[in-house]
C-alpha cells in the first residue's frame, strides 16, 4: 500500500511540472516573438484611436535564402506625433501553411512614440505581411 500511495503522489507531482512546463513554454513563444502561422497583435486600443500606419510588407523566397525586412514607424525624418496604442501584423500565408518566419519588436512598441518591427521569413521562404499601426495624438 505504501508503495501505491508513494507511486500516485509521484505521478501527481510530475503531472504538475509538466503542465507547468506548457504553460511556461507558451508564455514565452507569445512574447514578442510569433513564430509560424500566428498573427502577432500587441493592443490596447481605444476609442478615438487613428491608424497612422496601414502597409502591406512582401517578399518572395529564394533558395536556401532568408528574406529580413526591418519596418520603421515613425520613418526617419517624420514627427513623432502619435503613441501607439496598437499594433498588428497579420500573417497572410497563415491560411496556406505553416510560415515558420518570425515577427519581433525591436524597440519602442505599445505606450512609446515609435517601433521598429523586425520580419524575417524561414529558409527559402518569403512572407507576405500586412501591418496596422494605431495611436492618439500626443
Amino acid at each position: 500500500m505504501e508503495v501505491r500511495k508513494y507511486l500516485h503522489e509521484s505521478l501527481n507531482k510530475i503531472i504538475y511540472i509538466v503542465i507547468i512546463l506548457i504553460y511556461t513554454k507558451t508564455i514565452v513563444a507569445n512574447e514578442n516573438v510569433i513564430k509560424g502561422r500566428q498573427t502577432f497583435v500587441d493592443c490596447i486600443a481605444q476609442n478615438g484611436d487613428k491608424l497612422i500606419y496601414n502597409q502591406h510588407h512582401e517578399a518572395n523566397g529564394t533558395f536556401l535564402g532568408v528574406q529580413k525586412e526591418t519596418i520603421l514607424y515613425p520613418e526617419k525624418g517624420d514627427e513623432r506625433e502619435y503613441i501607439i496604442t496598437c499594433i498588428k501584423v497579420y500573417d497572410n500565408r497563415a491560411l496556406t501553411g505553416p510560415n515558420e518566419g518570425k515577427t519581433e519588436i525591436i524597440s519602442g512598441g505599445v505606450g512609446q512614440n515609435s517601433v521598429i518591427i523586425r520580419v524575417q521569413s524561414a529558409r527559402s521562404k518569403g512572407y507576405d505581411l500586412d501591418v496596422e499601426i494605431w495611436g492618439r495624438k500626443i
